[in-house]
């Protein structure tokens, strides 16, 4: 982007006067970078959102799934092993859940 570009786009006294005092001295190099700066912290902040997202939802699942290992633990007077067995959930998350449950 040009000098004369910048100044049509955006308020041109306002550009005009800070690059009378040296405040703003923008060449198309400068305006470059600050357009990839502003696409990658909109991109980093997209990224934050969809993660910030995911973390609640599993969250979610995770307490539905504690409360159903209760509910059928209390209704049915099992034990943990016999309900999670029965849930067929995921072995790999036994241990997890268990602290869920007992701590």
């Amino acid at each position: 982007m040009t000098k004369e570009l910048i100044d049509e786009r955006f308020d041109s006294a306002y550009i005009k006067a800070l690059r009378k005092y040296g405040i703003m001295d923008i060449d198309e190099q400068e305006v470059s970078k600050m357009c990839n700066y502003h696409e990658f912290v909109l991109e980093k902040g997209i990224s934050q959102g969809i993660d910030i997202g995911r973390n609640e939802e599993r969250k979610k699942y995770m307490n539905q799934k504690v409360d159903t290992i209760r509910l059928i633990m209390n209704e049915y007077h099992k034990t943990f092993e016999d309900t999670y067995s029965f849930l067929n959930y995921d072995e790999s998350e036994r241990e997890q859940y268990r602290k869920l449950i007992f701590n």
